[in-house]
């Protein structure tokens, strides 16, 4: 099994496995969602050689062979979320709920400036980056908001994340 196998079924097995070592005091939380990894590769051959002619027409190649052979894993259709509860005591029980529908109005909340405690420039970029990581409009366009925004972390954050 190569090292990546390795990586891959230990982390899986990990967050199956929290859980179970929760469950052993009176809070409960769940880990939920879907997991679809894809691995995908992409290559090519027979690149038209420098200085070879394709047609009459055009002109001959130039630069060096731009074809490169590449595999990646894609997780385009996964998603997860955290539940659970905690026991107050006095017949109190607190209740929360993060998924992929409420990161990002979680995120956006952090990317934005000000708030209480003030909100300092590594925390809104911090939010930035996870906001690059969902695959949404609203998302998208709050990137391309803080890619103008005055304070050049934040503006850094955002630039890099739209590329």
């Amino acid at each position: 099994m190569s090292l990546n196998r390795k990586a891959m079924a230990l982390a899986v097995g990990a967050a199956l496995a929290a859980p179970a070592a929760y469950s052993q005091t009176s809070d409960k939380w769940e880990i939920y969602g879907k997991f679809y990894p894809e691995v995908t590769h992409q290559g090519g051959q027979g690149a038209t050689g420098a200085g070879s002619t394709v047609s009459e027409l055009s002109i001959a190649a130039t630069g060096t062979n731009g074809i490169t052979n590449r595999s990646e894993m894609q997780i385009s259709n996964t998603y997860l979320g955290f539940r659970g509860s905690k026991d107050l005591g006095r017949g109190m029980k607190a209740i929360g709920q993060l998924g992929a529908p409420d990161a990002l109005e979680v995120l956006a909340r952090y990317a934005e400036p000000g708030g209480r405690p003030r909100r300092t420039p590594f925390v809104r970029a911090a939010a930035i980056e996870g906001l690059a990581r969902l695959d949404r409009v609203e998302a998208k366009a709050l990137l391309e908001l803080y890619a103008r925004d005055k304070e050049p972390t934040v503006k850094r954050a955002a630039e890099a994340s739209l590329r």
